[in-house]
């Protein structure tokens, strides 16, 4: 039976490490499956690899196992982990890229190692990709970028093409952030790449080149699991219903490490733009106050709440108001996106589809290419894409 490769960049953060112990539990059967729908009838035409048939790994620039940070993270139970240890201290972590992180993050991870050349970080991740193919023998790659969101950057003659793109790897370009240096390795090895992070990666022409030049899938970006998710469906629902949105509030309160990374203003705004993304494209207009929060509370950890005052005006010009309160667990609200991401992705892969994956903007906040931001829309170009 062909076996799947699932390489996570960022692999040892709460995201990450809750997707892997929930495929590994599932398939032995110690919990049910939950918040996925590639296991949906619905999907069955395409035969999708099984989930025991995902072979995992990937990189972090912490210096942990993935059993000791599951225990510090404090979200899979403890029963859980003991029951499935030997599973995960199988499943391999390489050291991350440290070439241009930035001081903020390597604050937060207490990162300490030096910058290597980009060409040498490069061939350190396509050698990991490479190595991991032949010893765990498996049929095809996908690469999940699941990292801490990077700082937001302009767009650049450096990311305009290729060949400008190679150039700044030669020349050690700090405009080419971490995060881009995996996409191109991933993409260049002839990997399926999926950007779960808001941050710039495969969205660059330069490497869109790539990816069509490789003849390989990408999607993304920022997997939208909570807040953006609701606020989606709801500004559908004020449209269809004619009633007219004068302002909307958002704020979010997370205690994690992501939390932490977003508590930096350069980084929190990387995220909020694509927080802000598709509720004027669904609802039609701009004219209405919009704003965004983030807010780092360390006492929450992993337990996100997410408050939306949403204003808005009816018949006869009456003034009214929602308010919406969201609480859940900021990892496992996005696992399962993970998962099912992957088992799409290497149906993409295994049929040779090429470039960006509109059909999968569904799981997304900000979809690469892509001006359809209502969740049912999005749920029927999926369906359609399914029975062509």
């Amino acid at each position: 039976m062909e076996k799947t490769g699932v390489l996570i960049v960022g692999v040892l953060g709460t995201v990450s490490i809750n997707a892997i112990t929930g495929v590994i539990a599932i398939n032995r059967g110690l919990l049910p499956e939950r918040g996925m729908i590639s296991n949906d009838s619905d999907f069955d035409p395409l035969n999708m690899v099984p989930m025991d048939n995902l072979v995992f790994g990937g990189w972090d620039i912490r210096k942990k196992s993935l059993v000791e940070m599951a225990r510090k993270q404090e979200v899979v139970s403890p029963s859980i982990l003991e029951e499935i240890r030997e599973e995960l201290d199988n499943v391999p972590v390489w050291g991350g890229a440290s070439s241009n992180v930035d001081d903020h993050i390597k604050n937060v991870y207490s990162l300490q190692s030096g910058p290597s050349s980009l060409l040498e970080e490069i061939r350190n991740i396509s050698e990991k990709i490479e190595q991991f193919k032949q010893e765990h023998d498996v049929n095809r790659v996908v690469v999940v970028n699941a990292t801490a969101t990077e700082k937001y950057v302009e767009t650049l003659p450096l990311y305009e093409n290729l060949n400008n793109f190679e150039d700044g790897l030669k020349s050690d370009s700090k405009d080419i952030r971490s995060g881009m240096l995996y996409a191109y390795a991933a993409l260049k090895t002839g990997c399926a790449y999926v950007n779960f992070t808001p941050s710039i990666t495969a969205e660059i022409p330069a490497l869109q080149e790539l990816a069509e030049k490789k003849h390989v899938p990408v999607a993304g970006k920022d997997g939208r699991t909570g807040q953006t998710l609701y606020k989606h469906v709801l500004g559908k629902m004020f449209k269809m219903r004619g009633l007219k949105i004068k302002g909307w509030y958002s704020t979010n309160i997370l205690g994690n490490e992501d939390g932490k990374v977003l508590n930096d203003p350069q980084h929190s705004v990387t995220k909020i733009d694509s927080k802000e993304n598709g509720l004027e494209h669904i609802l039609g207009y701009s004219d209405f106050d919009h704003l965004v929060r983030i807010d780092y509370f360390p006492v929450r950890g992993d337990r996100k709440e997410a408050w939306d005052t949403i204003d808005f005006e009816g018949w006869l010009g009456e003034q009214m108001s929602m308010k919406v309160n969201w609480l859940g667990s900021d990892a496992t609200l996005a696992a399962p996106l993970i998962i099912d991401l992957v088992r799409f992705m290497d149906h993409a892969l295994r049929l040779k589809l090429i470039g960006v994956q509109k059909h999968l903007s569904l799981f997304f906040k900000s979809p690469y290419q892509e001006d359809e931001y209502a969740l049912d829309e999005q749920y029927q170009q999926l369906l359609d894409f399914t029975n062509t």
